[in-house]
Order: C-alpha cells, then sequence, then structure tokens
C-alpha cells in the first residue's frame, strides 16, 4: 500500500480494517501525535487492555522481543495491539534492521503493530529508514508527516475553533500564524488560550494581539516582509521593540536573513522554471519541516529584480562582518542595516 494520509487513516479505522502495520514518521510532532492518539483509541480493544496491549520501549527493549509481542494471541478480543516507539532505525545494526523487517513480514492478522518514529530521519537519507519503509507499504501501511501547508494549517485552526465553540475566519488564523508562528501545537495550545479568553465571541486579530505569545521568528520574519513591502516605520518598531525586550541584535540578523536569502533562491530558480518542491529539495537543511517558506519565497520573488536581490545580499554580507566581528554598538549597526534595507527597496520601487 502506497503512502497514507490522515483522512486515509480516518477511512481504514472507521471501516474497522486497521493495516497489520503502520509505520508513522515525520518532522510535524502534532501530526504524529494525533495518528497515534486515533490508532491507539481504534486498535487496543476495550476487553483486558492490559493484556491486548503492549508498548516496547525502543531506547530500552531489545528487538527480539517484538517478535513474541506480535505472535502473542489476543485475549477475549478480534485483536491485539503493539506499539514499538523509538526504535532508533536510522543507527540500529544491520542484524536488528533484518530482526524488525522480518517481524513486519509475519505480523499475524490478530495484531496490529505501530512502529512510532519521534526523531525527524527521513527515507531520503537514510538506507536502512528506507528499507524499513518499503517493507511496511508492502505488509501495511506508511504515514509520512509533514508540516501542512499554510492553507491546510490555516483550515485547521478554523475546525480547531468551531470545535471549541469558536469563530474564527480564515484571515484571522492567517494572522495568528503570522503572529505565533507555524508549529501546530504551539498554534492550538494558544488557540486554547484564546477560547478561555473570548468565550463565545468571534476571533478578532485584537484578541490575538491581546491573548496569543508572540514568537520572536514570527516577529524578525514581520519586519522582513515590512521593509520588502515599504513599511519602514513599522520595521522600525518592530525592531525596536524586540531590542528592548532583551532579543540579541545578532539572533534577530540572524533570522531576518533568512526571508532575503528565501528570495534569492527563489529568484534564481525561476530562471530556470523551479518550483518550490525543488527549491526546498536542494536546500534541505534549510526548508525541512518549513516547506512553507520555500512557497512564499517562490510566490514572490517576481516582484524584485535580480538586482534589487543583489543589494539586500550584499549588505547582509556587509552588516554581518559588523555585527559578528566587529567592536561597533550591535543595536546601531541592526538598526543602519535595516535603514539600508528600507532604501533599497525604494530605489527598486522607482
Amino acid at each position: 500500500m502506497p503512502e497514507i494520509a490522515m483522512k486515509d487513516l480516518e477511512r481504514q479505522l472507521k471501516a474497522n480494517k486497521p493495516s497489520r502495520v503502520y509505520l508513522i514518521y515525520g518532522t510535524e510532532v502534532y501530526l504524529k501525535q494525533q495518528a497515534i492518539d486515533l490508532l491507539k483509541k481504534r486498535c487496543i480493544p476495550e476487553v483486558l487492555p492490559e493484556f491486548n496491549y503492549q508498548r516496547l520501549d525502543g531506547t530500552r527493549e531489545p528487538i527480539t522481543v517484538l517478535m513474541d509481542a506480535v505472535e502473542q494471541f489476543p485475549m477475549m478480543a478480534d485483536r491485539r495491539c503493539v506499539l514499538l516507539e523509538d526504535f532508533d532505525i536510522a543507527r540500529a545494526p544491520e542484524s536488528s534492521i533484518s530482526i524488525l523487517i522480518d517481524t513486519i513480514k509475519r505480523v499475524p492478522d490478530s495484531c496490529v503493530l505501530i512502529i512510532w518514529q519521534n526523531d525527524d530521519v527521513t527515507t531520503e537519507k537514510n538506507a536502512r529508514m528506507k528499507k524499513v519503509a518499503e517493507t511496511c507499504k508492502k505488509y501495511g501501511s506508511v504515514m509520512k508527516c509533514l508540516p501542512p501547508r499554510p492553507s491546510d494549517t490555516a483550515r485547521m485552526l478554523c475546525d480547531s475553533a468551531e470545535r471549541l465553540g469558536l469563530r474564527m475566519a480564515m484571515p484571522e488564523a492567517y494572522y495568528m500564524m503570522e503572529l505565533c508562528g507555524a508549529d501546530l501545537t504551539n498554534l492550538l495550545s494558544e488557540l486554547e488560550k484564546l477560547s478561555a479568553a473570548v468565550g463565545r465571541k468571534p476571533i478578532t486579530r485584537e484578541a490575538i494581539d491581546t491573548y496569543c505569545t508572540r514568537s520572536v521568528d514570527a516577529d524578525v520574519y514581520r519586519i522582513s516582509r515590512c521593509i520588502l513591502e515599504g513599511r519602514s516605520d513599522e520595521a522600525f518598531k518592530l525592531t525596536r521593540r524586540l531590542l528592548v525586550q532583551k532579543n540579541s541584535p545578532v539572533s534577530i540578523f540572524t533570522i531576518m536573513t533568512g526571508s532575503f536569502i528565501d528570495l534569492y533562491r527563489a529568484k534564481a530558480l525561476a530562471r530556470n522554471s523551479g518550483t518550490a518542491a525543488e527549491l526546498a529539495e536542494v536546500f534541505p537543511g534549510d526548508y525541512k519541516g518549513r516547506g512553507f517558506r520555500a512557497e512564499n519565497a517562490m510566490r514572490d520573488q517576481s516582484k524584485f529584480g535580480a538586482h534589487q536581490l543583489r543589494r539586500y545580499i550584499d549588505l547582509l554580507f556587509e552588516a554581518e562582518l559588523k555585527l559578528k566581528g566587529g567592536r561597533s554598538d550591535k543595536e546601531i549597526c541592526l538598526e543602519q542595516l535595516i535603514a539600508r534595507l528600507c532604501m533599497v527597496q525604494r530605489e527598486g520601487k522607482k
């Protein structure tokens, strides 16, 4: 069976036709936890769960224990459930991988084996993980949990708000993501805070500003966006607020450069008809789990000329030398950089 998504998993379990084996892995922690919770809810029998459910700690239990666990008969139930958590597939010796693969092939119909990878190892970069994933696809189901696209995250926020008895429109969902960052676990936690604060009233931007905790990364990316959109006053206000809050000028600079580098890379790739997926593939270290950055850059790069983007990069390089190597006042250096970036933006509009 090919890789499945959350909706496929829900469909399988609703029809009471679970796969014998599930491999749950990827970089999105919230979606992995959601999948595991759903599997445990539907696959652990209500009758004698202490006998029909077994959790194995992959960091401590020898892999040989797994074979015995899956071959045990369920007690007064149709099936039993075995959860193997955090077995280090990427670094395990070949002998252990062979035992794991042999066990996957031999899981009986009376058992559901769930292999849960909490780390973010991928099949693309690890041969052992790829081998295990291919076996799981053949004998069961594989679910790769990646951060959703911004539009999907916004819809998820609106749906979650509705379940909490709140009313949230898509523009407010996007604004909340802009303010708090894209991490799903954090966003849903902030949504629960909003629920307690606003009750049944519609969620407004004012409520989000008042009750939600701002992400430093999100604020810094807003500075970059303000510069690129010509809102220099707002860029300076955000910078001053972050500095007053004792955020390091070097840290602010490091995060801020990301937006400009994204655009420069996207512009270069767009000249050869490249896509956001290709951008993320070329620079996996920067876009792993943050594919929305690549999508945004490919969407926005057409608004800027190549010369303008090169000027931004030149100014960032000069500022980096001063911030990280010189004895000059780092706060003044950062604010001077923002002023120069804003000047380049204004010149680019002429």
